[in-house]
């Protein structure tokens, strides 16, 4: 069932990429980054497991996230990419802050619904204040890095994939080792970081078509 799941959440993500661009242009995909990015803060509550591998769930959308960031830094002028993705996480921010508040507003004593949302925020205090650390710092990062990578080697495989590997060991040490010290065991975590680690360079290689067919697309920069 976890296969199957992930199988569809899989292709969801890859295929929402090309077909939101053919509707919407770059407003689409702007709206795609702050979706993948509450999706991310979603499902890194939870992990599962595949194939003897335990893996939090929040690994499906890192990829997608930083396939639009590649593409943005392609797509927008560079004067604009800051302040584009600037609006972009102020929106992200309010809703976060928002689902955050709405979730903890007194529940009665048979609304179970609630009790369990706020008692899962509770017990992740360490993840909703990681969270937004890391995913600036992997923004950033992401940013960079293939800048630099795209100057030495101009190929959208090898700039890509090069990419993701540097930004999956970031993302791990800095997000699943931290969230889960004292909580697990040292053999534990390495266990988690290295499965989200192996998950993301195999998914970083799905991405490259997607990457390609939007970038060979023909469309007036914003």
């Amino acid at each position: 069932m976890n296969i199957l799941m992930l199988v569809v959440l899989l292709l969801i993500c890859v295929f929402s990429i090309p077909l939101i661009y053919n509707l919407f242009d770059l407003l689409g995909l702007k709206i795609l980054f702050i979706i993948n990015i509450i999706m991310m803060f979603i499902t890194s509550f939870k992990n599962i497991e595949l194939i003897n591998l335990n893996i939090s769930l929040s690994s499906m959308f890192i990829l997608p996230l930083t396939a639009l960031l590649i593409i943005f830094s392609y797509k927008i002028k560079p004067k604009d990419l800051k302040s584009n993705i600037k609006q972009m996480l102020f929106i992200i921010t309010f809703i976060i802050i928002e689902i955050i508040l709405l979730s903890m507003y007194q529940y009665s004593v048979n609304d179970t619904t609630t009790s369990n949302v706020i008692n899962i925020l509770l017990y992740n205090y360490k993840t909703i204040i990681i969270f937004p650390i890391v995913l600036l710092i992997t923004m950033y990062g992401t940013i960079k890095s293939y800048q630099y990578i795209k100057k030495i080697e101009n190929n959208i495989f090898i700039d890509f994939v090069i990419t993701s590997i540097c930004i999956g060991i970031l993302d791990t040490v800095l997000y699943t080792i931290i969230v889960n010290f004292n909580v697990l065991s040292i053999n534990d975590i390495l266990k988690i970081a290295l499965s989200n680690y192996l998950i993301k360079i195999v998914l970083s290689i799905i991405y490259v078509p997607v990457i390609n067919y939007i970038l060979k697309r023909k469309k007036e920069q914003i």
